[in-house]
């Protein structure tokens, strides 16, 4: 028999609302913004910069936070060194996700 031993990654969990909080800070002007993310389980500051935000020490540019809002049910997770990838996905009644 096998055994399996799981582990959790502390990387976040942005959905397309709180990108659209980002690039809306951004526009503002704004070089700091409060967030919650993780499904509301986390709370952190996020850096805004020039050309993207730091969040919890990765760098995501802001081309892919617009990429976030184009599907407003995803759940993104914020990987090494900064990647967003889809986590999660509601699509025709059903309920999918990464493995």
């Amino acid at each position: 028999m096998r055994f399996y031993e799981f582990r959790s990654l502390n990387m976040p969990v942005l959905t397309s609302t709180t990108a659209q909080e980002i690039l809306r800070a951004r526009e503002a002007g704004a070089s700091c913004l409060p967030l919650t993310f993780n499904l509301g389980l986390s709370k952190t500051m996020a850096e805004l910069r020039g050309d993207g935000a730091i969040i919890e020490g990765h760098f995501v540019p802001y081309e892919d936070l617009r990429w976030a809002l184009k599907d407003e049910d995803a759940v993104y997770i914020v990987e090494p060194p900064g990647r967003l990838r889809k986590a999660v996905l509601f699509a025709e009644g059903k309920f999918y996700k990464l493995k």
